[in-house]
């Protein structure tokens, strides 16, 4: 897993990029190249809840890994990490 603050975002991302990515996702799940199922949410406390929100890419455009968490923003953050990598930035933790 790679750990990025805000600076490490701030300096990896430019907000045009961030709108093209988004644009990409939005206009592949238009065009029918996403499966969505329902999202499901398991009760693991009195506080806490997990949400799994799955998603499948029909074919070739994003991967599935773009549109996890409300389809857009893993697209933005795949296209930090992808950058943050590239360029050394962040920490990199393992789970």
């Amino acid at each position: 897993m790679l750990a990025l603050a805000r600076a490490d975002l701030e300096r990896v991302l430019a907000p045009l990029d961030v709108v093209d990515a988004l644009a990409t996702v939005f206009r592949h799940h238009a065009a029918g190249g996403f499966h969505v199922p329902a999202r499901t949410g398991v009760r693991l406390s009195a506080e806490d809840l997990l949400i799994l929100m799955p998603a499948v890419s029909r074919g070739p455009g994003p991967t599935a890994a773009a549109v996890g968490f409300a389809l857009g923003d893993l697209a933005a953050a795949t296209l930090a990490v992808e950058r943050a990598r590239a360029l050394g930035v962040g920490t990199e933790r393992r789970l």
